[in-house]
């Protein structure tokens, strides 16, 4: 196995922990962009990753 499968758990971790973070921080704008909407989609939905 390679470095990043052996420690995907971990990574997974680190970002479920950072995005928790990164909302907590900066509330105000993720508040505003996911308030935006594209034919009544909201922006996170509309725009794929």
């Amino acid at each position: 196995m390679s470095l990043f499968e052996r420690y995907l758990t971990v990574w997974v971790s680190l970002c479920i922990v950072a995005g928790i973070a990164l909302g907590q921080f900066f509330f105000s704008l993720f508040h505003k962009i996911g308030g935006i909407a594209i034919a009544k989609v909201n922006l996170p939905v509309a725009v794929p990753c």
